[in-house]
């Protein structure tokens, strides 16, 4: 029988190999637990990643973490949250999907006189 030790070892080599994405984890502590604060959603981000770097020696996701008065904040998710007390599941895709709609919307689209233009 395997011991522990092995084990871990072994489930460590497979997934130290990547990172994940801070709202990978976000969305899924969100899906886990329900809506919460988003004070509790950094102090718990901050966990996982202390947890994870104990257990395999790498780091969970590659976001850094910051030392505010209200606790460990990475400041790339609260630039997502700010002005939200707390947040629900699928609150951090869809912030994603908005930035990604604005982002393509303001992109320059041809000058409308040009278009067809070279047709005769």
């Amino acid at each position: 029988m395997p011991s522990d030790t092995t084990e871990r070892d072994s489930a460590n080599a497979t997934l130290s190999a990547d990172t994940a994405s801070i709202i990978d984890v976000a969305e899924y502590l969100l899906s886990k637990e329900g809506e919460m604060s988003t004070m509790k959603l950094q102090k718990l981000l901050y966990f996982c990643q202390g947890w994870n770097l104990a257990w395999t020696g790498h780091p969970l996701f590659d976001n850094e973490f910051e030392a505010w008065a209200s606790g460990p904040v990475v400041r790339e998710l609260f630039e997502l949250h700010k002005n939200e007390l707390s947040v629900s599941p699928g609150f951090f895709y869809e912030k994603l999907r908005e930035q990604a709609s604005a982002d393509a919307a303001s992109a320059d689209p041809a000058p409308a006189d040009t278009i067809g233009a070279t047709r005769s």
